[in-house]
């Protein structure tokens, strides 16, 4: 999932805690949990962790490696997992010192998500839905079909050969990107090999979605979250509309 707000002014804490702290006045069935999370603001993103208070309606989130000002703003948080339940704390320095093991905690654990696809003819439809996807973990990785796995699955070759797309596609210079390709006769392998937590599908990507959690269930592996992502454009950035274009 992912929220989007406003930061409203709150106790302005974050000068005494050492963390840029970002409130957003949010009401949602959410567990009053502390998060690690990913903030995203002008296409720039920041890991952090976040508290949700049910009762007030606020989520509270810590900023890592920024000092930014964020009042006023428009931010995107993506909950990524559940670094500990919620608690109160008698002192200041209490909570500065479980803030800095919420964050070691957080820094350790690394959620890999995957995305896949053909990637021909690569335009800014493919660009979005990386960016988009990159928002909702540590490690991107994306997975470029192979010249048969195109054939077998839409019944014509591609026009770019598998090593000119993942060429391609590593052009995008996404941070943590690692782009890979696979195995085309278990198309189901990766999820052994990479284990994602989070599997990022694009907006008309339903030749592979289908079987995933039942394979993952009945293979005893563990189960990905899988969401869907927004279009960007399709009206003008879709490779059969690009490809006629060209």
């Amino acid at each position: 999932m992912k929220i989007t707000g406003t930061v409203i002014h709150g106790k302005q804490l974050w000068r005494t805690l050492w963390y840029p702290t970002a409130n957003i006045s949010y009401a949602w069935d959410l567990a009053e949990w502390v998060y690690k999370m990913n903030i995203v603001h002008n296409d720039i993103l920041t890991p952090g962790i976040g508290t949700y208070f049910a009762g007030r309606e606020l989520l509270e989130v810590h900023l890592f490696d920024t000092d930014i000002d964020l009042y006023d703003h428009e931010i995107t948080i993506c909950p990524l997992v559940k670094i500990r339940d919620n608690q109160k704390f008698s002192t200041l320095d209490a909570l500065v010192d479980q803030i800095r093991q919420d964050e070691a905690r957080a820094r350790k654990t690394q959620w890999r998500v995957l995305t896949f696809g053909t990637f021909d003819h690569t335009h800014p439809g493919h660009l979005s839905y990386l960016s988009q996807a990159k928002n909702y973990g540590d490690q991107l990785i994306t997975i470029i079909a192979l010249d048969q796995t195109v054939q077998q699955v839409k019944w014509h070759r591609p026009d770019h050969t598998q090593d000119e797309r993942l060429e391609a596609v590593q052009a995008f210079g996404l941070s943590s990107h690692r782009v890979i390709l696979w195995d085309p006769d278990n198309v189901y392998q990766c999820l052994h090999d990479i284990q994602p937590h989070v599997i990022c599908l694009w907006y008309d990507q339903h030749s592979f979605d289908s079987g995933i959690l039942a394979y993952c269930e009945s293979h005893d592996l563990p189960l990905p979250n899988i969401i869907r992502l927004d279009s960007h454009h399709p009206d003008l950035y879709k490779s059969s509309i690009v490809k006629q274009n060209i």
